[in-house]
């Protein structure tokens, strides 16, 4: 069980027929730790990766409202009632999209940094929200995943989960 602070330009993926380097190039040799979830190319931020694959799916499935909390620099208007809007949901590709939470954590020079937390893994989910509430993301880094952080981490560098985090995810996705 391991976390990764995941750089840009990195695939969230086990292989890469291109030949790019994923998350998994970060794992001890030998390891046959695979992503749970995922990161676009472009996001930074908490990844985690196990050889548990119930561990993982209970992570991932929408069921269980895991919570992944996200830290997104966009460009454009962002007002209480556009966030609003995240929250309560927006069809997008004929399926609603939402945020649990998202606020804003600093405005200047017309860009907002949001704080969001999410609950699905939705492919772009969070770039395409802002996107429906007229905004663009420049930049996105998860914060935690399961509400473990890895600020400890600099980018490119990954650890060993401890009992306590693994503990935590045992119970929180209710693996006895």
């Amino acid at each position: 069980y391991y976390i990764l602070n995941k750089p840009e330009g990195i695939i969230s993926s086990v292989t890469d027929d291109r030949g790019r380097k994923t998350v998994t190039d970060f794992l001890p040799d030998g390891s046959k730790a695979v992503p749970a979830g995922r990161l676009d190319i472009d996001s930074t931020g908490a990844i985690l990766l196990m050889t548990d694959g119930e561990l993982l799916f209970r992570l991932t499935h929408p069921k269980y409202q895991i919570e992944k909390v996200y830290v997104a620099k966009v460009k454009g208007e962002v007002t209480s009632a556009k966030l609003a809007r995240m929250t309560k949901g927006i069809m997008i590709e004929n399926v609603i999209m939402k945020a649990k939470r998202a606020t804003i954590l600093n405005s200047e020079n017309g860009h907002h940094t949001l704080k969001i937390t999410m609950t699905e893994g939705r492919k772009r989910e969070i770039k395409e929200l802002v996107k429906a509430i007229g905004c663009r993301v420049v930049t996105l880094e998860r914060i935690s995943f399961a509400g473990i952080t890895c600020d400890s981490l600099d980018q490119g560098h990954i650890r060993k989960l401890t009992e306590k985090e693994l503990d935590s995810l045992k119970k929180m996705t209710k693996i006895s």
